[in-house]
């Protein structure tokens, strides 16, 4: 290696001030043209991973959102089945309230039957009435993770635009005007 450079060093000594600047200027354009095409590519690479972060954590925060929106309607379904339980609980007695003060004054038969109908009725139109709300409360929530989702994706389609990478041919051809700008230099200075 050294004796490479020492052949190189003398070489340069033995040429003519001309032919010197000649490599001195082609052997800038190169290194300059070498570096500027890894500096563009380590900040292309630096970008994509910082736009991929952000996606990673727009993703988490969708998935946040969905997650509570479910867990809210979990709540909403849990307090339904609470209320339907405690209707039908509270039928029930009624039901069984009615019959013993029914039988206690005498009522019976279909009049007794369209007492304790009439409670089971309003039991189960209160029922549907729930069974109604929640069903709507469902259809929110799918129309809410729609809509989390969509946004989700927006911003992670804006968060990740492409990024734009150097290319090898490009800084190649530039070396290469360069080199060939030199040689017209060089041939203009001989003349």
């Amino acid at each position: 290696m050294l004796e490479a450079l020492f052949n190189i060093q003398n070489c340069m000594l033995a040429c003519e001030p001309t032919t010197m600047m000649l490599a001195a200027s082609l052997a800038m354009a190169g290194g300059s043209a070498a570096m500027q095409f890894t500096g563009q590519k380590k900040a292309a690479k630096a970008k994509d991973a910082y736009q991929n972060h952000l996606a990673e954590l727009q993703r988490d925060a969708g998935n946040r959102q969905a997650s509570a929106a479910v867990a809210q309607n979990l709540q909403r379904q849990e307090a339904v089945a609470r209320k339907q339980f405690q209707v039908s609980e509270e039928a029930a007695k009624m039901a069984s309230m009615t019959r013993a003060s029914g039988l206690s004054r005498g009522v019976a038969g279909v009049s007794m039957d369209h007492l304790v109908s009439n409670i089971h009725s309003q039991q189960a139109a209160h029922a549907y009435a729930l069974d109604a709300e929640q069903e709507l409360a469902n259809r929110e929530l799918d129309r809410n993770l729609d809509n989390i989702s969509l946004g989700t994706q927006q911003q992670m389609a804006s968060t990740l635009a492409p990024v734009q990478h150097p290319s090898a041919l490009a800084a190649t051809l530039k070396f290469g005007a360069q080199a060939a700008d030199s040689v017209y230099q060089y041939k203009l200075a001989k003349s």
